[in-house]
């Protein structure tokens, strides 16, 4: 029975294992499709299979079977690895032990090359079998692709970068932190881009925001802008440079750091003289962006700084900066520097080096406050005042031999004002004025009157400033104005110098002669002589010549030795005001003095005061002593002027009751009160009537 059964048994095992090796394998009849395929053929390219059939439910990557299975290509890193999932995918390697052993599908690889299993590494976060296929073999219909955004650089990449296999492209897995999906990135190939040294997408020249001649570049992507991608192609593992590749290279912007550290940045020439060569023991080499080729700097042989500096506006070899810059201190005039005006809008730097070395103290002029000497070659700073409105160089070019201009309104006197030849700028603009010239004081341009025959120059120099020592001659070929010191006063140039109305003053010189003054009625020099006169002899009856001080009054001038002529009108002061007549004691003081008790003493020529009471003009009391009657001829008798005059006690005399002059001899001034006797009758009659009402109010 047993045996029946057991028989029969057998012949249902064998009858099954036939029908299990007769069922199809998705493949014609007698076709092996993987010769070296030593697994389950059943289990090769399932998903090829499942596309035909529904016979089997599962899709693995079965691994280590002689020969890759076309299913370790299907993506799996973030599907389900739950078998129980219908999604999952598992992976199955047969090289660990007698059985398949299933493995972890997301960290492991199936190579190619010799269909083993391997791990990639934990950082690695895209599709394992996108990691490194060139190495592995495993390229997918041919070909590689350098895989960036992975969370690890793909040696593959390498392949673009040295453009070693044309068929590599590149594509990112991450964009703005978000993983797009294998099947979503298949369009998303850019040639145009480098995946860098940490793995992060790095655009190349057709992807920067550089002039269109980028679509120029005839390089491997993978040396363009190595500063940026952290790559190198050089034996040194330095950037380099690269000179010649249809367009210009970012990396030759740091092209200068050669000349103080030759190990820090390469220069590579790919066409032109040199070719082919890395050019870096010699510091005057560097790349013409302009011309794209790598060429001496011959022509300035004093030239101590990075030759990529000299002339940068010339070969449009700009620095980080982006525009040119006048490297100053360099050993010889940088062609850059003539240009500096544009430093005011921006479109010119200066680098002030010291010795040209990087390890001594140059600096960037960000300020606006230094200039490039162009005879020193050396940076200098502008006066403290010197305002942003003027270029800095502009100050002082007579120095640097070049056009003299002199550049008024910047806050400080430029000293190319003192040369007569310059011209004037007022501001930014020319000035073709006539009579117009700089104000050493005001720091401004101005303007001469009209009818002025001088120097404008000279003009109201006490307001306007003392022109400095000038050199050279002015437009009217006159020799160099004198060095003056002072104000002066310029007498005789067509109309008044304001300056002469301060002639008379200390630290004021005057264009007139000894014994001479500048006479305003006539504007000329005139010749006083008065002996005795220890004044300016422009104060000796002004009222003869109009020739009025400071104050722009006629003045009595007294104690300067001789009584002044003007003086006979003072009591004008009294009269009229202190602002019609004024009053100087020039043993006292220089300035008018506004005390109305105070004249000038014609016996004395010194000022006096009148006594306390005294309501009339000072000059009036006891004229007898004074002699200061005055324009006439003798004294007065000034009554009811608060106190008694004593000229009342001539016999003949004027007698003026108050400020009226009454020339008459019925009326007397009374010594007991010092009134006419008119008013003495009037004062009584008055006084009587207020006593009487007054009794009247008590009583």
């Amino acid at each position: 029975m047993w045996r029946k059964m057991s028989g029969g048994l057998v012949v249902v095992v064998a009858i099954m294992i036939a029908a299990v090796q007769a069922q199809p394998n998705c493949f014609s009849p007698g076709v092996n499709p993987a010769p070296l395929y030593v697994c389950d053929q059943n289990k090769y390219n399932e998903a090829e299979c499942e596309a035909q059939t529904t016979v089997f439910a599962d899709i693995d990557c079965d691994c280590g079977c002689g020969e890759i299975d076309p299913d370790c290509y299907l993506p799996r890193r973030f599907l389900p690895v739950d078998n129980d999932d219908p999604y999952a995918r598992r992976m199955l390697c047969s090289g660990f032990a007698p059985q398949p052993v299933e493995i972890d599908p997301r960290y492991y690889q199936c190579r190619q090359d010799d269909a083993s299993c391997f791990l990639v590494p934990l950082e690695w976060t895209c599709e394992p079998q996108w990691y490194d296929q060139v190495g592995s073999g495993s390229l997918i219909g041919g070909e590689a692709a350098c895989h960036c955004g992975c969370g690890l650089y793909d040696p593959d990449c390498d392949q673009v970068r040295d453009g070693d296999i044309a068929s590599v492209s590149v594509f990112a897995e991450y964009i703005n932190g978000t993983y797009n999906g294998w099947v979503d990135n298949v369009n998303q190939h850019d040639t145009g881009a480098i995946c860098n040294a940490e793995g992060n997408l790095h655009y190349g020249p057709f992807r920067q925001p550089l002039p269109d001649t980028t679509a120029l570049w005839s390089c491997p992507n993978g040396w363009y802008n190595e500063v940026e991608s952290g790559f190198s192609h050089a034996d040194n593992n330095a950037p380099s440079c690269d000179c010649g590749c249809g367009a210009p290279d970012p990396d030759c912007i740091f092209e200068h750091e050669r000349f103080f550290d030759p190990n820090s940045i390469n220069l590579y020439c790919r066409r032109g003289a040199q070719q082919g060569f890395k050019w870096n023991d010699n510091p005057r080499s560097f790349c013409n962006a302009k011309s794209d080729v790598c060429q001496l700097l011959t022509e300035v042989p004093d030239w101590i700084c990075p030759a990529r500096w000299y002339g940068e506006k010339r070969h449009e070899s700009y620095g980080t900066n982006g525009i040119p810059d006048c490297n100053c201190g360099c050993g010889a005039l940088d062609s850059d520097c003539v240009a500096q005006t544009t430093r005011q809008t921006g479109e010119m730097g200066l680098l002030c080096s010291a010795d040209g070395r990087e390890d001594n103290k140059g600096f960037e002029d960000a300020s606006l406050t230094y200039y490039c000497h162009r005879v020193t070659n050396e940076c200098v700073q502008t006066p403290t005042n010197w305002n942003l409105i003027c270029p800095p160089h502009f100050y002082d070019e007579g120095a640097q031999n070049i056009e003299t201009v002199c550049d008024c309104n910047c806050g400080e006197w430029d000293t190319d004002c003192n040369n007569l030849t310059a011209s004037l700028y007022c501001s930014d603009e020319p000035s073709n004025l006539e009579r117009t010239w700089c104000s050493p004081k005001t720091l401004s341009c101005r303007q001469a009157p009209e009818g002025w025959f001088g120097h404008p120059m000279y003009y109201n120099e006490w307001e306007y400033g003392v022109p400095p020592a000038q050199n050279g001659s002015d437009s009217n070929a006159r020799q160099a104005l004198p060095t003056r010191q002072n104000p002066t006063c310029d007498c005789d140039q067509g109309i008044w110098d304001p300056d002469c109305d301060y002639q008379a003053l200390d630290g004021v010189d005057t264009t007139c002669g000894a014994n001479q003054f500048c006479s305003k009625r006539t504007n000329t020099c005139e010749t006083l002589v008065v002996p005795g006169w220890t004044c300016h002899l422009s104060l000796y009856n002004e009222l003869d010549t109009d020739t009025f001080g400071t104050n722009g009054l006629p003045d009595c001038d007294c104690g300067c030795g001789v009584y002044d002529p003007d003086c006979v009108r003072q009591d004008r002061r009294f009269i009229q005001g202190t602002d019609s007549f004024g009053l100087v004691c020039h043993e006292i003081s220089l300035e008018n003095t506004f005390d109305r008790r105070t004249f000038c003493n014609f016996s004395s020529t010194t000022c006096h005061d009148a006594p306390a009471g005294w309501l009339g003009a000072p000059s009036w009391f006891d004229e007898l002593s004074s002699r200061s009657w005055g324009n006439r001829n003798e004294p007065s008798c000034n009554c009811g002027l608060g106190i008694w005059d004593p000229d009342c006690r001539l016999i003949e005399h004027e007698l003026r009751c108050g400020v009226e002059a009454s020339r008459t001899r019925q009326v007397a001034c009374d010594p007991e009160l010092p009134l006419c006797n008119s008013a003495v009758r009037m004062t009584v009659s008055l006084v009587a009537l207020v006593l009487s009402l007054a009794f009247a109010l008590l009583y």
